[in-house]
């Protein structure tokens, strides 16, 4: 009797266990597989599994138009998709997505969604597999796309291990503004590349270490050729029996990523990829030989995604083309265009320099002497901006002169001997100090700062950037919160340190507006201190370069945005020889 008693309570055990197990899996759902009702958390389910969630999400709304894919076709950017075409854009790939995933995809959508345009970036590992194996909670297809049985695909999920619904409810509590590695995706299901668009970039050389480009590029075969081709040429049929418009997109490749395949193998692809269909082609270009236009050897970046965008939609000429007839692939071993140069760094003149942030008028003169006696030009952050984004250029020789603070010893030192030489300089007042020879709601006296009225004058010569309004303190006060440079402070919630950084921000460009044209395009982070969230917010209210204050060349890289990022600066101070940094 008491045997059946224990075996009783140990199965009514396993049941309620089991249960429990089962109620916390559709609780947190971080798969997404039950409609995640209660945390909707879904760039996290996305993250997990981005076939099964994805389905999921987009069921019961009302969606046209789409990407299909593997996770190459992310850098395809749907914010400005919608600005060419006025649709929006809902990205279904998925990574380790072969041809196979991408039909399933496609069929589904077709039956189920009034499809209007499909957009198929396509790519050369395509061809290296097709309806591989699917073994994995985060690999499963949802079974309204695959046609599995629901019945053993909800099982599944119900009863998984809850180390998966459990890591999702610890993972709420480390949610943050800034992307983290739980949380790679967004709501239009792109990768959320936010903070990888904004990184520090750097050197050919230094970038291909630290992302992983020297690596081991063994030689692959494109075993399924035959299959991938057969998979495209039926989803063409499929979308002209369905009336939707399908852009085809060979999609750039990294060259030493390219060089593991069989050169006729690829040639053989492409000519049957154009015999399917009339496609656009932006391989075989200079991009492809610079590792900074991918994040990593197998993806490329957004900056490459937007300019394939420009080249359909705007007709840029400079990047990709139509193949409409069977040809060969095109190659190069060109390179984009790419400069190298340093920022100096200074701050106060005077005739005392009692610090390394003070040099006297005769050693700033020194160095001005030595910019023009080796024809060594000056240029504004605008210049840089205007190359890397547009058609402008550079001279061979340059560099830029900066002034952070704005003491007024740069309007009676600094501008009259730029002038002197031709030159051109770049301050960074903090508006706050701006005329004032007191620190602020005290009576300690600090070195004067040039007034609104004084740069103004200066503007002739002088760009200004941004120091900010105020987060740039030297004393606490009980009149507001202190803060000495623009980085979140210790124990500040996100949302407050975002709240004060937009409201100082607006307070400077206010100010601004009294002595330069339009908005500040540069900001010099206090101190150099800055971090991810800062870098995402200052990136948010308008600023497109960012300096620090860590020494060292700049590499700039035409058509690379985040090469503006995070640039460094040498300090010029009374010991510095300046014929090192030619």
């Amino acid at each position: 009797m008491k045997e059946k008693k224990f075996i009783t309570i140990f199965f009514a055990c396993i049941v309620i266990l089991a249960l429990l197990v089962a109620i916390l899996n559709v609780l947190a759902d971080p798969f997404n597989v039950f409609g995640d009702r209660f945390t909707k958390w879904y760039t996290y389910d996305f993250t997990q599994n981005p076939r099964t969630a994805k389905i999921e999400y987009i069921k019961g709304k009302d969606y046209k138009n789409f990407i299909l894919g593997a996770s190459g076709a992310s850098s395809i950017p749907t914010a400005e998709l919608e600005k060419y075409t006025g649709k929006k854009y809902f990205n279904l790939f998925s990574y380790g997505a072969d041809l196979y995933v991408v039909e399933k995809n496609l069929d589904y959508i077709l039956k189920n969604y009034e499809v209007e345009s499909v957009i198929l970036p396509l790519s050369i590992p395509s061809a290296l597999r097709y309806n591989g194996e699917r073994t994995s909670l985060n690999y499963y297809m949802n079974p309204d796309v695959s046609g599995e049985s629901k019945i053993l695909f909800y099982l599944r999920y119900l009863f998984a291990n809850p180390r998966n619904a459990i890591e999702k409810f610890r993972s709420m509590g480390k949610r943050s503004l800034v992307q983290e590695s739980f949380d790679v995706f967004s709501l239009d299901g792109s990768y959320d590349k936010s903070q990888r668009d904004i990184e520090y970039i750097g050197s050919e050389e230094d970038y291909k270490a630290e992302k992983g480009f020297n690596k081991d590029y063994t030689k692959l075969e494109m075993a399924h050729a035959s299959d991938a081709l057969e998979a495209i040429r039926r989803m063409k049929k499929a979308c002209d029996d369905a009336g939707v418009e399908l852009t085809m997109l060979l999609c750039p490749m990294y060259k030493d990523e390219l060089a593991r395949y069989d050169k006729a193998e690829v040639e053989s692809y492409y000519k049957g990829l154009a015999e399917i269909s009339p496609f656009w082609d932006f391989t075989g270009t200079e991009y492809e030989n610079d590792p900074r236009f991918f994040y990593d050897p197998a993806h490329f970046r957004n900056a490459l995604g937007k300019m394939m965008l420009e080249t359909i939609y705007a007709g840029h000429k400079d990047f990709g083309r139509y193949v409409d007839k069977a040809e060969a692939p095109l190659y190069t071993e060109a390179k984009p265009d790419a400069k190298e140069f340093y920022i100096f760094e200074l701050h106060h003149i005077d005739k005392d320099p009692k610090n390394a942030y003070i040099i006297t008028k005769e050693k700033f003169e020194s160095v001005l002497k030595y910019l023009k006696e080796n024809n060594i030009a000056t240029v504004s952050f605008r210049d840089l901006y205007d190359y890397v984004n547009g058609d402008a250029d550079l001279p061979q020789k340059f560099c830029i002169i900066t002034f952070d603070d704005g003491y007024r010893s740069n309007y009676t030192e600094a501008y009259p001997l730029l002038k002197k030489y031709g030159l051109r300089a770049t301050i960074f007042p903090v508006g706050k100090t701006m005329g004032l020879n007191k620190y602020p709601d005290t009576d300690k006296d600090i070195y004067e700062h040039f007034s609104a009225k004084e740069a103004k004058e200066m503007s002739d010569v002088i760009e200004f950037g941004s120091h900010t309004y105020w987060m740039h303190q030297a004393y606490p006060s009980d009149k507001y919160t202190f803060r000495r440079t623009a980085k979140r402070l210790p124990g500040e919630s996100e949302e407050t340190y975002v709240k004060a950084f937009k409201e100082d921000t607006a307070k400077y460009k206010a100010l601004y507006k009294e002595f330069a044209d339009g908005e500040p395009l540069v900001f010099a982070y206090p101190e150099g201190d800055l971090d991810g969230l800062s870098e995402l917010i200052a990136e948010e209210v308008g600023y497109k370069v960012t300096l620090g204050v860590k020494p060292g060349k700049n590499y700039i890289v035409k058509g690379l945005p985040e090469t503006l990022k995070k640039l460094k600066r040498i300090n010029i101070d009374e010991k510095t020889d300046i014929s090192e940094y030619e």
